[in-house]
C-alpha cells in the first residue's frame, strides 16, 4: 500500500505496554535487534518516536533506538523524532515539517485504516493524523536544560548526576513517581528524596557515555511525561 516490499519490513515484536520494562531490564535480545535493524540498513536518516511521547512503548523504543546509535559523533545519520500521544510542547525547536499530496494522505489513511486492532475503538482519531503536513523534530545535542520535561536542569560529570525540577509545583506533582535512569552502562530505579529542594543529586555505580531519566508516572493509559537525554561530560 505504501509502496514499500515486504522484504524491506522489519518488526521487533515488542510487547505491548512492556517496552519499558525490557529497557529497565537491559534486554539483551530486544536490544540486539534494534542494534541488528540499524546496522542491516545503515541508513542516512531514521524518524523515530520522541522522547516526549506519552506512550510509554514510543519513549521506551527513542531510548533504545538512541543507545543503538550510541553516542553523538558529529558523523551520526540524521535523526528525526515524530510525536503520536503528545501535549504541546513548550520548546518546539529544530521543528522540520514535511509537505504530503493529495495522494499522500490518501494512502497514509488507507494504511492508518489498515491497523484494526487499533481503530476498533479510535478509528476517528487515529485518522486524523492524515494530514497535508508530517512534523518531525530535529533533537539536536542533548542540553542542560529540557522545556518539554519535568527535570528541568540535569547534568551528569562522571559519576555524579544532578536534577532540578521547574518549581516546587512540579516537584509535588511527581513526589511519588520513581526516576529511572539509562545509559549504556547503568540501569537504575531511584525515589526522590524527602525534602523540600527542587534539587538533588544521586551518584551512579559506574561511568556512562549516555544517561537518559523518566519521572515514571502514569495516568490510566499514557506517562504524565517522557523521557529526557542528559549531557554526559
Amino acid at each position: 500500500m505504501l509502496g514499500v516490499p515486504p522484504r524491506d519490513v522489519i518488526f521487533l515484536d515488542l510487547p505491548d505496554q512492556g517496552t519499558t520494562r525490557l529497557l529497565m531490564a537491559n534486554d539483551k535480545k530486544t536490544m540486539d535487534a534494534f542494534r541488528r535493524a540499524l546496522g542491516d540498513w545503515r541508513p542516512t536518516i531514521a524518524a523515530i518516536p520522541s522522547r516526549c511521547d506519552l506512550h510509554a512503548d514510543h519513549n521506551a523504543c527513542f531510548v533504545f533506538t538512541r543507545l543503538a546509535l550510541g553516542p553523538p559523533d558529529g558523523k551520526r545519520l540524521i535523526e528525526l523524532e515524530y510525536l503520536v500521544h503528545k501535549k504541546p510542547l513548550a520548546d518546539a525547536r529544530g521543528r522540520v515539517v514535511v509537505k504530503l499530496s493529495p495522494s499522500e494522505v490518501g494512502k497514509k489513511r488507507a494504511a492508518i485504516l489498515c491497523h484494526t486492532s487499533q481503530t476498533a475503538l479510535s478509528r476517528r482519531s487515529l485518522a486524523a493524523f492524515a494530514q497535508t503536513e508530517e512534523v518531525f523534530y530535529a533533537p539536536g545535542p542533548p542540553r542542560e536544560f529540557d522545556a518539554n520535561n519535568p527535570v528541568a536542569l540535569a547534568d551528569a560529570r562522571h559519576r555524579d548526576v544532578f536534577v532540578q525540577f521547574h518549581d516546587m509545583k512540579t516537584r509535588r506533582a511527581f513526589r511519588k513517581a520513581p526516576l529511572f535512569l539509562v545509559g549504556d552502562t547503568t540501569r537504575q530505579t531511584v525515589w526522590l528524596p524527602r525534602n523540600k529542594y527542587q534539587h538533588f543529586g544521586m551518584t551512579l555505580p559506574r561511568p556512562t557515555r549516555q544517561l537518559f531519566l523518566k519521572l515514571d508516572a502514569r495516568g490510566l493509559f499514557l506517562d504524565k511525561a517522557g523521557w529526557r537525554e542528559v549531557p554526559v561530560r
